[in-house]
């Protein structure tokens, strides 16, 4: 009689076994990415929010008139993001900053942006004005 000592695994076994493993990480890879990105945009609009809410309480603390006509933009992993804020409330995010812009002016009338002014002590919210005129 033989007495037969097997330890450990055989080599198509752990071939097998990689094979799977493999087979899992193709299938979620792809469904991973897709939810980080949605995080991301998720983060971008809290932010744009916060941004706005956050200004808007130090300018009525300060007894100061509120720009309801604004374009944010937010940094999200080294991305500039705009959104644009009609009428205080935060639209949906815009392709770039030529579009948010547009999409503030629009609100108040139709024209072409020209110009784009910082809010004082905010570099990340700033009116647009339309031909030379202010467009809120």
């Amino acid at each position: 009689m033989r007495k037969t000592n097997k330890k450990g695994f055989t080599i198509v076994e752990l071939v097998i076994v990689i094979a799977v493993i493999a087979i899992l990480a193709s299938i979620l890879i792809p469904t991973f990415s897709g939810v980080i990105g949605e995080a991301g945009d998720a983060a971008a609009a809290a932010n744009a929010k916060a941004a706005y809410t956050e200004y808007v309480t130090a300018q009525v603390q300060a007894s100061a008139e509120v720009e309801e006509n604004v374009v944010v933009v937010v940094n999200v992993n080294g991305e500039d993001r705009y959104f644009a804020v009609v009428a205080g409330q935060i639209q949906e995010e815009a392709d770039n900053e030529a579009d948010a812009m547009e999409a503030v002016v629009g609100a108040a009338s139709t024209g072409k942006v020209n110009t784009k002014a910082a809010i004082t002590g905010y570099d990340n919210i700033y009116t647009v004005t339309k031909d030379g005129a202010d467009a809120t």
